[in-house]
């Protein structure tokens, strides 16, 4: 530190030439900085008459030209990018979802009550495995709000991107939805948790944009579920759709969206199909009939604390003795009511120290269960493996985050409107707080009494009472499906006649027929007279163009 009062590097030559010994400088005060010795005739200024050589010379080790330098730079460039491309096909020792996550995954404040580390609740913690279970190829989950849900999938989906790598593609109902999702969930998790983040492919050429998110060793499409080109030319190993019953029942006549989703993971080793949803309406919800047609059915069952038999918790009803009971008016004085031995339980009892009670899953079709030690079992206690495709069902009851009584509360509030002809809260709360289709008793069929209403009379012929015919026209690919339909006074309507031709709707030739059938007349029933076509309409979503061309050269003949 001679010189300027701070210690550096410098060359001895330089020191000699100024008539010091290198070997044997003085000690400077170090709490002035003076650039010169101040030596009269040895007078030397730092950097002018001594030398500088640098502050990080001590890690020199070799003198090298230019030229080496810049192999050796290449070389080791050339290596980190060779260690960073086969980091995606490091083997990782294989975990089930609810472990990874407990390790990696992180809740975004954005989205979620909670940020930081995810604790699994005891009922999340096999859904979480079952999603991950190779053996469970289709999973249909119908629940509530409130369940955690959408964070157990937008877990399962970082799983996927950085634990197996897979293919996987994830469909909401619309484009909108997807939008929401994506800038909800899946964005805050690619910077938020480390084991994804280090997975991104970035650079020149790699598609980061909200329906495609390209990883190292996978790729994960996000879409709309309303077209049918958002199910064509993609192939994945994971098939997701989320919020299940928004989607349509057929999405534009190619088929239901699960059978779509499902055609996209033929050819993968291990399909896996999720499905779920908070279900809608009973016999057009998705989820319900997958749920029905699955090998098995499984709720989350806790053992009674006052007979040690175990059982799921249940709404129960007024017919039962069992499930959520309170005193009308009052319902802070909720508890549940255990099916086996009547003794009862509040949520306080359910969630002692503040978590979920453990428990098992267990199928009401096979007996099997997934308990605490996380193997599946059969009803003798030996493994066993799980159901091939599993209905799931989980409701409000189970979550910390929703209370009992404010279940009770809800459900007096919706009776009180449902009792003044508003089914609208009541529907409410059988959709998203018990996790169920819904059906209005009064909207239920009686087959005898519809039976008992029906008219005898021949098709291909007007009944008494018909004035007008209308005809109205379905397309398909391969055939045209005509109906025809007689009206009378208060708009009674009477099926008069259904027929189906095949042909090519590209093919004008093919036309011919369609005109000619709707052409004909039909007889009346009372007078013997006939009556032909007054109206007709066509569907025009599929073939547009031949159907324009069709009504162009035909709307004065018929």
């Amino acid at each position: 530190n001679f010189y300027t009062g701070v210690h550096g590097n410098y060359l001895k030559g330089s020191i000699r030439n100024a008539g010091m010994d290198p070997d044997n400088l003085p000690v400077s005060d170090p709490s002035k900085m003076n650039f010169s010795t101040g030596e009269g005739s040895n007078s030397a200024k730092a950097w002018k008459d001594i030398w500088g050589c640098g502050q990080g010379i001590g890690a020199i080790d070799k003198v090298r030209t230019t030229a080496e330098f810049v192999a050796k730079l290449k070389a080791e460039y050339a290596a980190a990018r060779k260690r960073l491309g086969l980091e995606s096909l490091r083997a990782e020792v294989p975990q089930r979802l609810s472990d990874w996550a407990a390790e990696n995954f992180k809740l975004a404040g954005e989205s979620s009550h909670q940020k930081g580390a995810w604790e699994a609740w005891a009922f999340q913690v096999g859904m979480l495995d079952f999603m991950s279970d190779d053996q469970i190829e289709e999973l249909a989950i119908m629940k509530s709000k409130r369940v955690g849900y959408t964070k157990m999938v937008t877990a399962f989906i970082a799983y996927n991107v950085a634990h197996r790598r897979r293919k996987q593609a994830l469909w909401q109902p619309t484009d909108d939805d997807r939008d929401s999702y994506v800038k909800s969930e899946i964005e805050p998790v690619l910077d938020l948790v480390e084991a994804v983040r280090v997975m991104r492919k970035q650079g020149r050429g790699i598609e980061d944009t909200i329906k495609l998110k390209q990883f190292r060793g996978s790729v994960l499409h996000l879409l709309g579920g309303k077209a049918a080109r958002a199910y064509r030319r993609i192939t994945v190993a994971v098939a997701i759709l989320d919020e299940w019953d928004g989607f349509d029942q057929q999405v534009e006549k190619s088929g239901d969206p699960g059978g779509l989703a499902k055609g996209r993971l033929e050819g993968a080793p291990y399909p896996k199909f999720v499905g779920g949803t908070t279900p809608r309406i009973k016999g057009l919800s998705h989820v319900e009939r997958a749920a029905d047609n699955a090998d098995g059915m499984v709720r989350f069952h806790i053992d009674c604390p006052h007979c040690g038999a175990d059982h799921p918790l249940l709404w129960g009803g007024k017919d039962k003795a069992h499930g959520f009971k309170w005193e009308r008016g009052q319902p802070d004085t909720v508890r549940h009511v255990c099916p086996h031995c009547h003794g009862s339980i509040t949520q306080a009892d359910y969630l002692k120290g503040g978590q979920p009670a453990a428990g098992a899953w267990v199928c009401s079709k096979t007996g099997k269960r997934y308990g605490i030690d996380r193997v599946w079992r059969d009803q003798a206690g030996m493994p066993t493996r799980p159901p091939r495709t599993l209905g799931v069902h989980v409701w409000a009851a189970y979550s910390p985050q929703r209370s009992w009584p404010s279940i009770a509360l809800e459900f007096e509030q919706a009776l009180v409107t449902l009792e003044r002809g508003d089914v609208g809260p009541m529907q409410l709360f059988v959709n998203e707080t018990l996790g169920e289709t819904w059906e209005l008793a009064g909207d239920r069929t009686d087959e005898h009494a519809l039976q008992a209403r029906a008219e005898d009379y021949a098709l291909c012929t007007v009944p008494a009472g018909g004035l007008v015919l209308t005809a109205g026209i379905d397309l398909q690919r391969n055939r045209w499906e005509i109906g025809v339909w007689a009206w009378g006074r208060g708009l009674e309507s009477w099926v008069v006649d259904h027929h189906v031709i095949e042909g090519n709707p590209a093919s004008e030739s093919d036309w011919e027929q369609v005109t000619t059938y709707l052409q004909r007349r039909y007889t009346q029933a009372w007078h013997g007279g006939s009556l032909g076509i007054s109206a007709i309409s066509i569907d025009s979503s599929d073939q547009t163009q031949a159907v324009y061309n069709w009504v162009r050269l035909n709307q004065t003949r018929l």
